[in-house]
């Protein structure tokens, strides 16, 4: 099965399948533009030079143009940084575009429409350029451990009709860079990585004494979220001075390139720093690179959650095209990627072990999700997996965190206790 035929596959599958949506009262909504694109090899055409008037309202009108080819278009998935602020839980990390449901919006589709407008300038309510294809599976934002829901978030898919290259403006508040992925670098040529975060920190509770307990018992020990390595070769790039957004070409014409918050641990004055660095040394280098090496981007997080449920309607590869099968029937579900990304492992093998013994519950969902995704049913279609598995994944992190504390500060009393014995019996033998 060709490229183009796995794509047409994967947005019909999109829009024949009606997405699980969360229902609750008196919390907030947010929605994001996950956009797509069809990238000529011989580039793209001017704005001015292509006609306007042809609006494509089914993907089959779309997949039939002539510069729709298979060997000559690469599809690519619109990726933003966003840019680095304190207090931010989204500081410096890979999203899509999007933001929060305003009252005055007419729809949560509509959201991210408007904030797609508002953080890069890309209008893709224009159904000129635009085709909206649907939305995917409500995710949950919940607390450290899923105690508490904040916020519901819906993503949106859409893809470009034209071979145009738009003119993006970002908005330096809130947009580092745009970067365009390839799919394959997402899909068959993925390179998986590792997010680390310490979960003291990740825990956060508000009690000072639960902090320095947390801190002192939990010492060393993080989270490791899965992550895919992303090329950091941004579209476009915020200019240094915050005021206006510049191309790669003009990027290249300046004295050095900004850095980019590519870390998650990278603070406003780190960075900071890491300009002043960059410029020093471009000013005082004669011979160098026009264009600096940027570190790769990692997609984590929710949003590879979601990127991998838009992947998972993507037919496997060299799958048999077989008219007999449904939509529903030949979808792939990328089931062990999806699940990798919900949830972080640990790297301390006590809270591993303890991870294992409470997790039965988790495992026996993980298996039903599993065997779904081989036959899915009329009943698995309506199973919210994703958020069974969640609240399950997060009751065994609760039940492993207490008894490894409770087991490390025992340990920790009982060698106390041993050592103590020890030197007052050697006291005493001295004295």
């Amino acid at each position: 099965m060709t490229c183009l035929k796995r794509m047409l596959k994967a947005f019909k599958s999109i829009q024949a399948t009606q997405p699980q949506l969360v229902s609750a009262n008196n919390v907030k909504r947010a929605a994001v533009a996950l956009i797509l694109r069809f990238r000529p090899l011989d580039g793209f055409k001017s704005g001015a030079s292509t006609p306007l008037d042809e609006q494509f309202t089914s993907l089959d009108q779309l997949f039939s143009q002539p510069w729709m080819q298979d060997a000559n278009v690469i599809p690519e998935v619109l990726f933003i940084q966003r840019a680095a602020r304190n207090g931010d839980r989204w500081s410096g990390h890979v999203a899509c575009p999007g933001g929060r449901y305003e009252p005055s919006d007419d729809s949560l589709k509509y959201t991210a429409m408007r904030e797609c407008w508002e953080e890069i300038g890309l209008d893709i309510s224009d159904q000129r350029h635009f085709l909206s294809l649907g939305q995917l599976d409500d995710r949950e934002v919940t607390s450290s451990l899923g105690k508490k829901l904040l916020m519901i978030l819906s993503p949106f898919v859409f893809i470009q009709t034209t071979p145009i290259e738009h003119k993006l403006e970002l908005e330096p508040q809130e947009v580092e860079s745009v970067h365009w992925i390839p799919v394959d670098a997402l899909t068959d040529n993925a390179q998986y990585t590792q997010v680390e975060v310490d979960l003291p920190s990740r825990l956060s509770p508000k009690s000072n004494i639960g902090r320095y307990v947390l801190s002192s018992v939990l010492n060393n020990s993080s989270l490791s979220f899965p992550a895919i390595h992303l090329a950091n070769k941004p579209s476009a790039l915020t200019s240094q001075s915050g005021l206006a957004s510049v191309s790669v070409e003009e990027e290249n014409m300046q004295d050095y390139a900004p850095p980019t918050p590519a870390e998650l641990d990278d603070s406003i004055t780190e960075l900071r720093k890491r300009t002043l660095q960059n410029k020093k040394g471009r000013k005082n280098t004669s011979s160098i690179q026009k264009k600096t090496d940027r570190p790769p981007l990692r997609l984590w997080g929710l949003t590879l959650g979601f990127t991998l449920d838009f992947l998972s309607h993507i037919p496997k590869k060299g799958a048999i095209e077989q008219s007999s099968h449904s939509l529903e029937t030949t979808r792939h579900l990328a089931t062990g990627h999806v699940i990798k990304a919900l949830f972080p492992s640990f790297n301390s093998p006590d809270i591993n072990i303890w991870m294992w013994i409470c997790g039965r519950r988790y495992r026996s969902i993980r298996r039903q999700w599993e065997q779904a995704a081989q036959s899915p049913g009329s009943a698995d279609k309506r199973k919210n997996w994703s958020g069974t598995i969640r609240a399950a994944h997060f009751a065994t992190i609760r039940r492993a965190l207490v008894f490894a504390v409770v087991f490390r500060i025992f340990a920790a009393f009982t060698t106390l206790s041993i050592i103590g014995r020890y030197l007052h019996k050697a006291v005493a033998w001295f004295f």
